[in-house]
């Protein structure tokens, strides 16, 4: 009885003693009355609560049903609004998310930040609370971004290790660094922000929930990049 905006209901009799006829109001939908027995696609277009009344007939006489506020209907969140720094792109807040590159969802790509490694139509479909969604996209056009693998001093140890390990800049303060961890097929399976990052900053990475294997980590800054190889064994 809980629904989003443009979404429909189904709804199915369950009357007693053998009714021969209904008469259905849905005040606020579309259509807002039914004679079937089990009406189909009630669609409801705006947010509110609304009514339902249920008249059944047989032989006997008839009945009423009526139930107060028993529709909600929700209404579906802002689009989000998506920023990019660099080749990241970072969606506004919301409970859910899923990145989609041509109109195609990217597997793995549900964290409200995504890296983009080719040009394209990117979009997010973001979902709150209620489970309403709406979306948002751009066209992103990927130029590439500096390796800093000779500037910065970056030792991740131990490496290979049994998911439990240290990533650690040795030089070169800066603002923000976004670390992320992504499996072989290109999903992400672990990303941190981490601000006012000072020389020597050391953070403990704690991955064991994962398959053994290699994974690809990346730190990043708004126009910077180290990329980097970790195994995990057993």
């Amino acid at each position: 009885s809980s629904i989003c905006e443009t979404n429909c209901i189904n709804f199915t009799d369950a009357s007693l003693n053998n009714p021969t006829s209904w008469q259905w109001f849905f005040p606020g939908a579309t259509p807002d009355t039914s004679t079937l027995q089990n009406p189909l696609s009630i669609c409801y277009p705006a947010a509110g609560t609304y009514n339902i009344t249920l008249i059944t007939t047989n032989a006997s006489g008839n009945d009423t049903l009526l139930l107060n506020n028993f529709i909600s209907v929700n209404a579906p969140p802002a689009p989000p609004i998506i920023t990019v720094s660099g080749n990241i792109l970072m969606s506004s807040s919301a409970a859910l998310y899923q990145w989609e590159l041509n109109s195609v969802p990217i597997p793995g790509a549900t964290g409200q930040n995504f890296v983009a490694n080719q040009s394209g139509f990117y979009s997010v479909v973001i979902t709150d609370e209620n489970g309403c969604s709406n979306s948002a996209g751009i066209d992103f056009i990927f130029t590439g971004i500096e390796n800093l693998s000779n500037s910065w001093q970056v030792v991740i140890y131990p490496n290979p290790s049994e998911g439990i390990f240290n990533v650690e800049i040795l030089m070169c303060a800066v603002d923000e660094v976004v670390i992320e961890i992504s499996n072989a097929m290109g999903q992400l399976v672990y990303t941190s922000i981490e601000k006012n990052v000072p020389p020597g900053f050391k953070k403990e990475i704690d991955l064991r929930f994962l398959s053994p294997g290699v994974y690809r980590i990346h730190l990043k800054t708004t126009d910077k990049l180290v990329q980097q190889k970790i195994i995990i064994t057993q």
